[in-house]
Protein backbone atom coordinates (compact mmCIF):
# COMPACT_ATOMS: atom_id res chain seq x y z
CA UNK A 1 0.00 0.00 0.00
CA UNK A 2 1.32 3.20 -1.20
CA UNK A 3 1.11 6.65 0.91
CA UNK A 4 1.58 10.28 -0.92
CA UNK A 5 2.19 12.75 1.14
CA UNK A 6 2.83 16.18 -0.26
CA UNK A 7 6.09 17.77 -0.16
CA UNK A 8 4.15 20.90 2.00
CA UNK A 9 4.00 18.26 4.62
CA UNK A 10 7.47 18.17 5.51
CA UNK A 11 9.66 21.10 7.43
CA UNK A 12 13.22 22.45 5.47
CA UNK A 13 15.26 19.94 6.95
CA UNK A 14 13.08 17.33 5.07
CA UNK A 15 11.68 16.16 8.62
CA UNK A 16 8.13 15.52 9.31
CA UNK A 17 6.03 18.25 11.98
CA UNK A 18 5.21 17.12 15.49
CA UNK A 19 4.02 20.53 16.62
CA UNK A 20 0.05 19.06 16.21
CA UNK A 21 1.08 17.08 18.88
CA UNK A 22 0.43 20.01 21.24
CA UNK A 23 -2.58 20.59 19.63
CA UNK A 24 -4.02 16.81 20.37
CA UNK A 25 -2.35 16.29 23.94
CA UNK A 26 -1.42 19.81 25.05
CA UNK A 27 -4.92 21.55 24.34
CA UNK A 28 -6.76 19.26 26.33
CA UNK A 29 -4.68 19.53 29.34
CA UNK A 30 -5.18 23.41 28.83
CA UNK A 31 -9.00 23.16 28.62
CA UNK A 32 -9.45 20.56 31.49
CA UNK A 33 -7.16 23.22 33.87
CA UNK A 34 -9.76 25.86 33.10
CA UNK A 35 -12.38 24.11 33.44
CA UNK A 36 -11.23 22.66 37.04
CA UNK A 37 -10.23 26.30 38.37
CA UNK A 38 -13.52 28.04 36.91
CA UNK A 39 -16.33 28.74 39.47
CA UNK A 40 -18.66 26.14 40.52
CA UNK A 41 -21.50 28.29 39.45
CA UNK A 42 -19.93 28.64 35.78
CA UNK A 43 -18.78 24.77 35.10
CA UNK A 44 -21.54 24.11 33.14
CA UNK A 45 -21.33 26.96 30.92
CA UNK A 46 -17.56 26.96 30.77
CA UNK A 47 -17.46 23.10 30.10
CA UNK A 48 -19.99 24.14 26.92
CA UNK A 49 -17.70 26.48 25.39
CA UNK A 50 -14.15 24.22 26.09
CA UNK A 51 -16.04 20.77 24.89
CA UNK A 52 -16.31 22.21 21.15
CA UNK A 53 -13.02 23.80 21.10
CA UNK A 54 -11.09 21.35 22.49
CA UNK A 55 -12.82 18.82 20.20
CA UNK A 56 -11.92 21.17 17.07
CA UNK A 57 -8.11 21.21 17.96
CA UNK A 58 -8.11 17.69 18.42
CA UNK A 59 -9.57 16.40 15.63
CA UNK A 60 -8.64 19.30 12.83
CA UNK A 61 -6.10 20.86 14.87
CA UNK A 62 -7.36 24.66 14.84
CA UNK A 63 -6.79 25.93 17.98
CA UNK A 64 -7.33 29.42 17.61
CA UNK A 65 -10.66 29.85 21.27
CA UNK A 66 -8.09 28.47 23.09
CA UNK A 67 -4.47 30.08 22.24
CA UNK A 68 -6.22 33.57 21.71
CA UNK A 69 -7.96 33.32 24.76
CA UNK A 70 -4.20 33.00 26.20
CA UNK A 71 -2.97 36.11 24.20
CA UNK A 72 -6.22 38.34 25.48
CA UNK A 73 -6.11 37.46 28.99
CA UNK A 74 -2.53 36.68 30.01
CA UNK A 75 0.00 36.32 27.52
CA UNK A 76 2.50 34.86 30.04
CA UNK A 77 -0.12 31.74 29.47
CA UNK A 78 1.00 31.64 25.90
CA UNK A 79 4.59 31.61 26.26
CA UNK A 80 4.16 29.10 29.04
CA UNK A 81 2.35 26.49 26.27
CA UNK A 82 4.59 27.39 23.70
CA UNK A 83 7.88 26.07 25.73
CA UNK A 84 6.17 23.01 26.69
CA UNK A 85 4.25 22.08 23.04
CA UNK A 86 8.55 22.53 21.98
CA UNK A 87 9.02 20.30 24.54
CA UNK A 88 6.20 18.01 23.61
CA UNK A 89 8.07 17.71 19.93
CA UNK A 90 11.74 17.50 21.36
CA UNK A 91 11.01 14.61 23.64
CA UNK A 92 8.54 12.74 21.22
CA UNK A 93 11.26 13.37 18.22
CA UNK A 94 14.14 11.93 20.92
CA UNK A 95 12.27 8.80 21.39
CA UNK A 96 11.52 7.92 17.74
CA UNK A 97 8.54 9.32 16.65
CA UNK A 98 8.53 10.77 12.87
CA UNK A 99 5.58 11.17 11.08
CA UNK A 100 3.27 14.28 9.81
CA UNK A 101 1.95 15.31 12.60
CA UNK A 102 0.72 18.59 11.88
CA UNK A 103 -2.72 18.89 12.28
CA UNK A 104 -5.51 16.99 14.00
CA UNK A 105 -6.34 13.33 14.57
CA UNK A 106 -8.83 13.27 11.38
CA UNK A 107 -6.31 15.15 8.87
CA UNK A 108 -2.85 13.73 9.83
CA UNK A 109 -3.13 11.36 12.28
CA UNK A 110 -5.44 8.55 11.67
CA UNK A 111 -5.47 8.82 7.40
CA UNK A 112 -1.55 9.55 6.92
CA UNK A 113 -0.33 7.73 10.43
CA UNK A 114 -1.58 5.20 12.70
CA UNK A 115 -4.20 3.72 10.02
CA UNK A 116 -1.84 2.97 7.04
CA UNK A 117 0.97 2.36 8.91
CA UNK A 118 -0.09 1.51 12.30
CA UNK A 119 1.03 -2.02 11.60
CA UNK A 120 4.70 -1.84 11.32
CA UNK A 121 5.42 1.37 13.33
CA UNK A 122 3.19 0.02 16.54
CA UNK A 123 5.60 0.60 18.99
CA UNK A 124 6.49 4.12 17.70
CA UNK A 125 2.81 5.45 17.97
CA UNK A 126 2.31 3.59 21.43
CA UNK A 127 5.02 5.54 22.43
CA UNK A 128 3.53 8.83 21.02
CA UNK A 129 0.35 8.08 23.20
CA UNK A 130 2.13 8.06 25.94
CA UNK A 131 4.43 10.52 25.88
CA UNK A 132 1.10 12.87 24.76
CA UNK A 133 -1.16 12.17 27.54
CA UNK A 134 2.11 12.33 29.79
CA UNK A 135 2.53 16.36 29.03
CA UNK A 136 -1.32 16.09 29.07
CA UNK A 137 -1.36 15.60 32.55
CA UNK A 138 1.93 18.43 32.78
CA UNK A 139 0.17 20.97 31.26
CA UNK A 140 -2.93 20.55 33.25
CA UNK A 141 -1.02 20.90 36.44
CA UNK A 142 1.18 23.48 35.37
CA UNK A 143 -1.95 25.68 34.10
CA UNK A 144 -3.91 25.19 36.99
CA UNK A 145 -1.02 26.16 38.98
CA UNK A 146 -0.47 29.55 37.11
CA UNK A 147 -4.44 30.26 36.79
CA UNK A 148 -4.68 30.10 40.90
CA UNK A 149 -1.31 31.51 41.38
CA UNK A 150 -1.65 34.56 39.28
CA UNK A 151 -5.53 34.42 39.55
CA UNK A 152 -5.95 34.84 35.65
CA UNK A 153 -9.29 35.57 34.55
CA UNK A 154 -9.83 32.35 32.69
CA UNK A 155 -13.06 31.71 31.34
CA UNK A 156 -15.22 31.07 34.38
CA UNK A 157 -13.21 33.02 36.57
CA UNK A 158 -14.27 36.64 35.34
CA UNK A 159 -16.25 39.43 37.36
CA UNK A 160 -19.26 38.41 38.30
CA UNK A 161 -21.10 40.70 35.98
CA UNK A 162 -17.91 39.81 33.28
CA UNK A 163 -19.18 37.58 29.77
CA UNK A 164 -17.69 33.69 30.22
CA UNK A 165 -16.49 33.80 26.76
CA UNK A 166 -13.67 32.38 24.78
CA UNK A 167 -12.09 34.87 22.62
CA UNK A 168 -10.83 34.53 19.15
CA UNK A 169 -8.25 36.52 16.91
CA UNK A 170 -10.92 39.41 16.12
CA UNK A 171 -10.95 40.25 19.94
CA UNK A 172 -7.19 40.10 20.22
CA UNK A 173 -7.13 42.50 17.17
CA UNK A 174 -9.59 44.70 18.54
CA UNK A 175 -7.57 44.80 22.00
CA UNK A 176 -4.44 45.69 20.08
CA UNK A 177 -6.95 48.54 18.48
CA UNK A 178 -7.64 50.12 21.33
CA UNK A 179 -4.53 50.76 22.68
CA UNK A 180 -3.42 52.25 19.77
CA UNK A 181 -6.38 54.75 19.77
CA UNK A 182 -5.58 55.54 23.15
CA UNK A 183 -1.82 56.46 22.19
CA UNK A 184 -3.46 58.46 18.93
CA UNK A 185 -6.03 59.71 21.56
CA UNK A 186 -3.55 61.44 23.97
CA UNK A 187 -0.95 62.25 21.09
CA UNK A 188 -4.34 64.62 19.45
CA UNK A 189 -4.64 66.37 23.20
CA UNK A 190 -1.50 67.26 23.63
CA UNK A 191 -2.16 69.26 20.10
CA UNK A 192 -5.15 70.66 20.99
CA UNK A 193 -3.33 72.01 24.24
CA UNK A 194 -0.81 73.21 22.04
CA UNK A 195 -2.93 75.05 19.51
CA UNK A 196 -4.86 76.30 22.80
CA UNK A 197 -1.39 77.61 23.75
CA UNK A 198 -0.98 79.39 20.71
CA UNK A 199 -4.17 81.00 20.80
CA UNK A 200 -3.87 82.42 24.29
CA UNK A 201 -0.15 84.30 23.60
CA UNK A 202 -0.72 85.25 19.91
CA UNK A 203 1.54 84.50 17.27
CA UNK A 204 3.26 88.02 17.28
CA UNK A 205 4.02 87.85 21.04
CA UNK A 206 5.49 84.22 20.32
CA UNK A 207 7.09 85.68 17.54
CA UNK A 208 8.84 88.45 19.58
CA UNK A 209 10.10 85.98 22.65
CA UNK A 210 11.49 83.78 19.88
CA UNK A 211 13.78 86.61 18.55
CA UNK A 212 14.90 87.44 22.22
CA UNK A 213 16.30 84.23 23.02
CA UNK A 214 20.25 83.68 22.21
CA UNK A 215 21.46 82.32 19.04
CA UNK A 216 23.12 79.68 20.72
CA UNK A 217 20.33 78.36 22.60
CA UNK A 218 19.51 74.45 21.85
CA UNK A 219 15.86 75.19 22.38
CA UNK A 220 14.83 78.08 20.53
CA UNK A 221 11.16 78.83 21.05
CA UNK A 222 9.58 78.24 17.72
CA UNK A 223 6.20 78.98 15.16
CA UNK A 224 5.59 75.71 14.12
Amino acid sequence: MALYISGTDFNSNGTAPLHGLSKVFGCTGIALAMYATARPEKKKIVASLLIPATLTAILVGITEPLEFTFLFIAPALFAVHAVLAATLAATSYSFGVVGNFGGGLIDNYIPQNWLPLFKYHSGTYITQILIGLTFTAIYFFVFRFLILKFNYATPGREEDDGETKLFTKADYKAKKGEGKNEDKKAEAEEDSQAAQLLAALGEERISRMSQTVPPDCGYPLRMR
